[in-house]
């Protein structure tokens, strides 16, 4: 599908309607690879929690990162009425 809108949007550059088809399908297109290309991997199930933890600590690292991706603590409700 990403590369078949990267075709239409290329053929249409002329009409200026090919300038927002492209980016589109060249993101379909890469998405599209990535996780093809991750599913090929033998075992890729095996290293995502490996995955998770080392983006978890590699957040926590660094304070800016964890303002922006940081977990935020969910307040809890008060019911003491």
């Amino acid at each position: 599908m990403g590369l078949l809108l990267l075709i239409l949007g290329f053929f249409t550059l002329p009409i200026l309607i090919g300038l927002i088809i492209m980016p589109i399908g060249s993101l379909l297109l890469v998405i599209g690879i990535y996780i093809s290309f991750w599913k090929l991997i033998p075992g890729h199930k095996l290293m995502e929690p490996k995955i998770k933890t080392f983006k978890d600590q590699y957040i926590e690292s660094s304070p800016i990162l964890t303002m922006i991706f940081g977990k935020r603590q969910q307040q809890k409700p008060d019911l003491k009425e």
